[in-house]
């Protein structure tokens, strides 16, 4: 088994297909980089917040530590 990823960004949060597609694929990048390091995962990303160029690697950052989180909770 191998670790999936799902990513949803409202266009609430998002207004233009620009920022929504620069979000998803900064998840996914984030995500396809350390994906050796997760289990057999399926994993939802939902954007809450506004995002842009300028805090990429904040989020990069929050969702390798949420990745280790949920290690941590497995027990593995």
């Amino acid at each position: 088994m191998y670790a999936r990823l799902g990513i949803v960004v409202g266009k609430k949060e998002l207004r233009t297909a620009v920022a929504r597609n620069l979000a998803k694929r900064t998840v996914r990048e984030a995500f396809r980089t350390n994906q050796h390091n997760i289990q057999s995962l399926d994993i939802i990303v939902r954007i809450m917040k506004p995002f842009d160029k300028t805090n990429v690697l904040q989020v990069r950052e929050e969702l390798l530590r949420l990745l280790h989180k949920s290690k941590r909770c497995l027990g593995s």
